[in-house]
């Protein structure tokens, strides 16, 4: 997989999930959202990320979607990126 296969507004979601959108370390691993996220269940589909998970905590139709290593690892290399 790589990053070409996905779309910008997926890129920025593995790197939101991460934090690597505003940090230089990995410090989260998920993102919550509406449990029919197109490009978020794309990406569970890609292997990239877990879900979608609900909770009670949460409204409902929303759900949680956790960054899987290969996720995180990608996330790292798009952040690294030119204009990341």
């Amino acid at each position: 997989m790589t990053d070409a296969d996905l779309t910008k507004e997926q890129k920025g979601m593995l790197t939101h999930a991460t934090g690597l959108d505003r940090s230089l370390k990995i410090y989260r691993e998920h993102y919550c959202c509406q449990a029919d996220s197109q490009p978020l269940n794309d990406l569970v589909a890609r292997g990239l990320m877990t879900g979608p998970h609900r909770s009670s905590m949460l409204p409902d139709g929303s759900a949680y979607f956790y960054v899987s290593p290969a996720g995180k690892e990608l996330a790292a290399a798009l952040a690294k990126e030119p204009g990341a």
